[in-house]
């Protein structure tokens, strides 16, 4: 009989399904606020770099902060139990903003989702690992992760439907409601995996110190980062007012943009995702110096295509032209892994991916709806309702052109680097 992890087969698969679902919630409490912006906005009056401060750093400067201090525990103490415990945290502070009475206490709430979400992640990748051998963990950590684009499309478009019937405050409150059962379930019937050796070799984890230094000293590494992480705050500043673009300038319904967005960048993105590995493995290979020329072809591609949905004259054509984008979106992730993975030494594998999502999750989360906020207030003082459209242009459009100075740089700097081991051998 197949025993893994202390797990029988058919336990292990029941375990990664509700990690799964743990993964997919996370995401739905961490997209609903943006299908419920203008709802937001109208309770508490506020602008939209208010709106883009709490989708953005009320949630990201808590979550970096709390993701450093709580990933050690799940080396050392029940994974199980840290899930469990993550979950009924922000399930908690979801519920609690349905019930805020001001701006600030909302954005605390915020902050308290971030806390909770931090803790989840790293515990059930080291749930999945010690389940499955080497060999055998791709199937069920891709199943994980396709929780991120069922969080989105639940997100987006359940929270739409449900925004639009029971307003805000009751759905935030459903949806805490829902992840504390939720928490209480992961407690109650998922198993605590036996841990594996984390180091078969027996060398010592590198400090994080000497992660951060080796990344800096791979030639590329820094602007490859740079430029990807502006990939990301390009696309999550256009996604985070997607929704509010479409209700002002083409007075479109909540539920059916959340619908239509659900479905876009929920299946997009999952497509983008897998295919991108696929793509980025039969074109570049062992050739680092490709990696970032993919991802700036993938980026030079998708902005046209933001541009003119931005311009479209209806929502029909905006939803449409936005398919691509959506698509595109999630391509700087997987190629951007696959080099670092070739750069850092086993040992320094895993703190140093945890760099590289951190410095991601705090730039596209952390400025890209703040940015888009901001330009939206100044350019709306001038212009009305039109000012969010150039806002969101003008972001992609710097963001990009700045991202893609950097894929070249890092393209440049890899290529020099193997030329030269090239005459030396």
């Amino acid at each position: 009989m197949d025993v893994e992890g202390g797990l029988l087969g058919g336990r292990r698969l029941y375990v990664v399904g509700v990690l799964t679902l743990v993964y997919a919630v996370s995401i739905i409490d961490r997209q609903i606020v943006i299908i419920l912006q203008d709802q937001l906005k109208l309770e508490f009056s506020l602008n939209d770099k208010q709106l883009g401060l709490m989708t953005g750093p009320a949630f990201v400067v808590l979550y970096l902060a709390a993701g450093l201090l709580i990933a050690p525990l799940a080396d050392r103490h029940n994974r199980r139990t840290l899930v469990a415990a993550s979950v009924i945290v922000w399930s908690a502070a979801t519920a609690a903003a349905g019930l805020a009475q001001s701006y600030i206490q909302l954005v605390l709430a915020r902050a308290g989702v971030g806390v909770g979400e931090a803790g989840s992640g790293p515990a059930a990748y080291s749930m999945i690992a010690d389940m499955y051998p080497d060999g055998k963990r791709g199937l069920p950590t891709s199943i994980f992760s396709s929780g991120v684009y069922l969080g989105i499309l639940t997100g987006l478009a359940g929270g739409g439907w449900l925004g639009a019937i029971l307003g805000w405050r009751r759905t935030l409150v459903v949806l805490g409601v829902f992840g504390l059962a939720v928490g209480v379930l992961v407690r109650l019937s998922v198993a605590e995996p036996t841990r594996r050796s984390t180091d078969q070799s027996g060398a010592a984890e590198l400090p994080f110190r000497e992660v951060v230094r080796t990344l800096g000293a791979a030639p590329g590494i820094i602007h490859l980062l740079i430029g990807s992480s502006l990939f990301s705050m390009a696309g999550n500043g256009a996604v985070s007012f997607m929704p509010p673009f479409l209700l002002r300038l083409h007075a479109m319904d909540v539920a059916h943009v959340g619908l239509w967005l659900g479905i876009i960048i929920g299946c997009g993105g999952a497509i983008g995702s897998a295919v991108s590995g696929v793509v980025a493995d039969r074109l570049c290979g062992n050739v680092l110096a490709r990696y970032p020329l993919l991802i700036g072809f993938a980026l030079l591609l998708a902005v046209p295509f933001y541009v003119a949905a931005f311009l479209a004259p209806t929502g029909a054509w905006a939803l449409g032209l936005f398919v691509v984008p959506a698509l595109l979106y999630p391509v700087y992730l997987t190629p951007s892994l696959m080099v670092l993975y070739r750069v850092v030494p086993p040992r320094a594998r895993a703190r140093a991916v945890a760099v590289l999502l951190s410095t991601f999750t705090g730039v596209a989360l952390g400025f890209g709806p703040m940015v888009v906020g901001a330009l939206s207030d100044y350019f709306g003082a001038r212009m009305g309702p039109e000012g969010l459209r150039i806002a969101l242009i003008v972001s992609v459009s710097i963001s990009s052109a700045w991202a893609l100075i950097h894929f070249w740089l890092a393209h440049v700097a890899m290529r020099r680097c193997a030329d030269s081991n090239s005459a030396i051998a």
